[in-house]
Formats: structure tokens, C-alpha cells, sequence
């Protein structure tokens, strides 16, 4: 029918840049030049580790491609707050820098993996 009203849905134009980092201490400094702003930030961990149980991370050998794995001083939980803490700086100092009046907005989501190889007990 002409005499209904048409109503049409405008969206805005959206990019989107997926950065994974996989935690890697040895480039924590170079984390901080991709983080803040306006973001979706997802701190994914594995729930198959204690979170109180020191973390093992990966370390490549520069003159092969082996992997090491090596146990470091922080917990799991460590490094789950080192990223919730990465962000957060990241975007405070952001918004304090920030020339327009208007401010970063960062959202955080968690994602604990693995759930199903969890035991009930």
C-alpha cells in the first residue's frame, strides 16, 4: 500500500581491527600503542588452569622456531588482571589526552575457555 509509511534503517559506516596478543610478556610494551579509544577488548583464559597456579608461557627461540615453556612468577589470575590493568591504563590515559570532548569508551569481556573439560566435583 503507498499510504504506508516507509521507514529505512541507515548504518553507520564500521571498521573493525581484531588485534590478538596472546600474552606474550616479552610485547607488553608494544600492546599499549594498539589499545584504547573506542574498543571491544575480550581477555580470553583457559579454565583448565588453576587461577592461583604459576602461569606457563611460551618463549621462542630466536634461532629456531622451537617453543619453550617456561613457568613465571605470576599466576594465572596475574596475568588475567596484568590485562584487565593494560587496558584500563590504556584507556584512562587516552581520554586524558584525548583533544575532542569526546571520550574512549572501552567495553571488557571475559571468556573462560574450555568449560566443557571441567569436572563437576
Amino acid at each position: 500500500n503507498d499510504s504506508l509509511a516507509r521507514t529505512e534503517t541507515i548504518l553507520p559506516n564500521i571498521q573493525a581491527d581484531i588485534w590478538d596478543f596472546g600474552g606474550h610478556p616479552d610485547l607488553y610494551t608494544g600492546h599499549q600503542l594498539f589499545l584504547g579509544g573506542r574498543a571491544l577488548n575480550i581477555v580470553v583464559f583457559d579454565l583448565r588452569q588453576e587461577l592461583d597456579s604459576p602461569a606457563v608461557v611460551p618463549i621462542w627461540k630466536s634461532s629456531n622456531e622451537d617453543i619453550e615453556y617456561i613457568e613465571t612468577e605470576l599466576t594465572n589470575l596475574d596475568f588475567v588482571l596484568v590485562w584487565l590493568n593494560l587496558v584500563y591504563l590504556s584507556n584512562r590515559n587516552n581520554a586524558r589526552s584525548s583533544i575532542s570532548d569526546t571520550k574512549p569508551v572501552t567495553d571488557i569481556i571475559i571468556v573462560g575457555t574450555n568449560s566443557s573439560s571441567l569436572h563437576s566435583d
